[in-house]
């Protein structure tokens, strides 16, 4: 009992000892892992960055897609269009309808679609009558599309602008995307649990006597792997902290390209986005670098 309590009270001083004796100075020995971690978890951070723009992106679309557009055709009567307002007003379904003249039609298709010259190019507003039409749920989006292109005052060549193989499509896209990233996310996480462990052996490699006589002097295996898994994880934080401004420099350089900059603006791939991911890779950092370190110390010492 006695020679347990000094057994780990010697463990406990060593441990004190290790990871403040010389640590600046053994810092220096880590730089290769710091380096690699740094890399390894910018990659992390902006295909993390891109995901959540994704994510952000498919709330978006979700929202704009809830709008469903019914377009009338060419001579309707204004007594046909309020008919059809108030049956699709009448739909528990929907949440509102608003009907728009040509040329409140016109002025809506430059701001979405920017056709601003298109009266030019034709002669004339090709435009027609639409109904603007808010469904509630994405489940009826479908029976709210075919109930208004049922309507004889629906145009019967483009009744309504549902499409639900764009919308499938669209899905499919995002979830193969968001799959993708997940994946290079885990990938990259494992490389920079070997790259790490590597990097840290050359670190680790001028203190092996002293981890083998702690080892074979009966100290826990925790003795001997905590000083040096305290080590990587500090390491680990400084390369999180690193990879966080490299991230927030990529993000911000985006900002000077219009279109990189408006997906920034929208989406959240931007400085912003980047600074939220700090907490992120700094834990990521802190368990690669700490895990890396204890693994390579544990496999010296039993040599």
């Amino acid at each position: 009992m006695i020679r347990a309590t000094g057994r780990h009270l010697a463990g406990f001083l060593t441990v004190g000892w290790l990871t403040s004796a010389g640590w600046w100075r053994r810092l220096g020995l880590y730089r290769g892992a710091m380096v690699s971690i740094s890399l390894l978890l910018f990659l992390v951070g902006l295909f993390a960055l891109l995901a959540g723009a994704g994510w952000r992106l498919q709330q978006v679309e979700e929202r704009r897609a809830l709008v469903l557009r019914v377009y009338l055709k060419d001579g309707v009567t204004p007594a046909a269009v309020s008919a059809l307002q108030e049956r699709l007003q009448a739909d528990p379904g929907v949440g509102s309808v608003r009907h728009l003249s040509k040329e409140e039609a016109l002025a809506d298709g430059r701001n979405r679609l920017f056709v601003s010259d298109i009266t030019k190019v034709i002669g004339e507003n090709p435009l027609p009558e639409t109904l603007v039409v808010r469904v509630i749920r994405p489940a009826d989006l479908a029976r709210v599309a075919d109930q208004a292109a049922a309507d004889p005052a629906a145009d019967p060549v483009l009744p309504t602008s549902y499409d639900a193989g764009t919308a499938e499509r669209f899905r499919e896209l995002l979830l193969i995307t968001t799959a993708f990233s997940a994946l290079v996310i885990v990938i990259v996480g494992v490389v920079a649990i070997v790259v790490a462990a590597s990097s840290a052996r050359g670190a680790i490699n001028p203190r092996r006597d002293e981890l083998r006589i702690l080892y074979r002097m009966g100290a826990p295996r925790w003795v001997v792997s905590l000083p040096v898994a305290i080590e990587g994880a500090a390491v680990g934080i400084l390369a999180g902290l690193l990879a966080t401004g490299l991230t927030v420099v990529a993000a911000a350089l985006t900002e000077h390209s219009v279109l990189a900059g408006a997906v920034s603006r929208t989406y959240g791939f931007g400085p912003a986005g980047a600074l939220a991911l700090t907490p992120a890779l700094v834990l990521a950092g802190a368990l690669v670098g700490g895990f890396a370190a204890a693994t390579v110390a544990a496999a010296v010492a039993r040599r």
